[in-house]
């Protein structure tokens, strides 16, 4: 886990949102990726705030539709909700790269 040391000041929605995504993705990686390693970091830099959870994991195509499974498209719902953007990287038999930038205003 990386993350600045202080409070980023966000609204209590928006922190809850960001939280979710990061915790699902997480479950994510617990569930599906048979990863030995996980990491998350969260950094600000020129107005926008990134949160990236990153796997050594199995990877997934996700274009792909999985009957019965809703994480992936509650997080981008999430995301959506307060004008983030929501970047999923990964291919079977890749790492898997969940991004999401937030500005604080919609993108």
């Amino acid at each position: 886990m990386e993350a600045p040391d202080q409070p980023l000041g966000l609204d209590a929605e928006i922190e809850e949102h960001l939280y979710r995504i990061a915790s699902e993705a997480l479950h994510n990686v617990v569930k599906h990726a048979r990863a030995d390693r996980a990491a998350v970091s969260v950094t600000t830099e020129a107005g926008i705030m990134r949160v990236t959870v990153s796997d050594d994991g199995v990877g997934f195509d996700p274009e792909a539709t999985y009957a019965g499974h809703l994480g992936l498209s509650t997080m981008a719902q999430r995301a959506e909700a307060i004008g983030a953007v929501l970047t999923i990287t990964s291919a079977p038999g890749t790492a898997t790269v969940v991004l999401l930038s937030f500005s604080g205003e919609p993108v």
